[in-house]
């Protein structure tokens, strides 16, 4: 299941919150990305409007269920799952970082 059919079964931020973890996933070349609240803010998401769609994504299988890291002073990070480095590339103009 893709991005934009698994954010179409859950809340209306779901691709919002998903399109902000894609991007840092792309940007920084990694399954594991630090979602802060700016990004999410900038797409017109909320705090609990972006756990909403953090969890939705987790049930369309489309990141993995729940922080994998959390440390103190920091904010938790996610796992993208079906992570495919040429779509990545694509994404972000083709840079090889």
């Amino acid at each position: 299941m893709g991005l934009a059919a698994g954010s179409r079964t859950s809340s209306g931020k779901a691709l919002q919150v998903g399109l902000a973890i894609w991007h840092l996933a792309g940007l920084k070349n990694a399954m594991t990305v630090e979602l802060s609240r700016v990004p999410l803010e900038s797409l017109g998401v909320t705090r609990q409007t972006g756990y909403r769609g953090l969890k939705a994504l987790e049930n369309a299988g489309l990141i993995k269920g729940g922080a994998v890291a959390v440390r103190p002073g920091n904010h938790p990070q996610h796992e993208v799952k079906n992570y495919n480095k040429e779509v990545m590339s694509c994404a972000t103009g083709g840079s090889d970082r």
